[in-house]
């Protein structure tokens, strides 16, 4: 009795790990209008409140600016797999630019086209 008991939760669990997929090391949080985060929409931008910021598409910066200043403690910019584009190596602008601040995690992006 006991070992048909066993055999068939064994043989749930087997099919439970190949019908469900997987989950994605990879997997994004999708921030939308329920206060999850604060969407940074163009640059330059200035965050001067700590929290979750984020990006949705591609962004440019002018020549001239830093892409995104943080003037805040514990901040988290996630750019969601896009890119944040300078104006090209020349002059001092940064993609990001962060002074003496703490606890500031910026991930999942690229930063391209900076001076530094």
């Amino acid at each position: 009795m006991w070992k048909k008991i066993i055999n068939t939760v064994l043989l749930s669990g087997a099919l439970l790990l190949i019908i469900c997929p997987p989950a994605m090391s990879n997997f994004y949080v999708v921030a939308g209008s329920r206060g999850i985060g604060t969407k940074i929409q163009s640059l330059p931008y200035t965050i001067s409140n700590p929290g979750f910021y984020y990006i949705a598409k591609n962004l440019s910066c002018a020549a001239g600016n830093h892409g995104i200043t943080i003037a805040a403690d514990n901040v988290t910019i996630d750019l969601m797999g896009f890119t944040l584009t300078g104006p090209g190596n020349s002059g001092s602008s940064h993609g990001i630019y962060v002074e003496e601040q703490s606890n500031i995690e910026i991930r999942n992006g690229s930063i391209e086209e900076f001076a530094g």
